[in-house]
């Protein structure tokens, strides 16, 4: 009886990981889980996505969690959560929600001692396609999420 229970209880566990995993789709519906990667941008243009792509693995720096929550294709709203990680301690970042290359401010971030910080976004929109840059006290762009489409 348990070894039952431990295996059942362990395809939950990786079912579970499963679905968490895949939550959004390809299309844009649900939430879209992006990795938060380090980014260099030269001085004349600090509103740019990162290149990574991958939704699955992370990166060293964190993730974004993007959600245009209602029924698809009806939504008003960009919500999501950005997870800064192993930035330096005690600094301090604008949060930037971006769409087609403009960044519209969406909160303030600040890392604790161990270099890690959360920031909630919740911006009106349009639908289409959205990511996050993260740019430090001077304005310079530090890091960035790939984009996402949202329907």
């Amino acid at each position: 009886m348990k070894t039952t229970l431990a295996c059942a209880a362990a395809v939950t566990l990786v079912c579970g990981a499963a679905v968490a995993a895949s939550a959004g789709t390809a299309d844009g519906q649900g939430a879209q889980k992006r990795p938060l990667d380090a980014v260099t941008t030269d001085a004349t243009d600090q509103c740019q996505e990162s290149g990574s792509s991958d939704a699955t693995t992370g990166a060293a720096f964190g993730f974004v969690i993007l959600n245009a929550p209602g029924r698809s294709g009806a939504t008003d709203r960009v919500t999501g959560e950005v997870a800064l990680k192993k930035a330096g301690p005690s600094q301090v970042f604008s949060v930037f929600l971006a769409q087609d290359g403009n960044c519209v401010p969406a909160g303030m971030l600040t890392t604790n001692n161990q270099g890690n910080g959360n920031a909630h976004i919740d911006q009106p929109a349009l639908g289409g396609t959205y990511y996050v840059v993260l740019q430090d006290v001077d304005m310079s762009e530090r890091y960035a999420s790939s984009p996402v489409a949202l329907r």
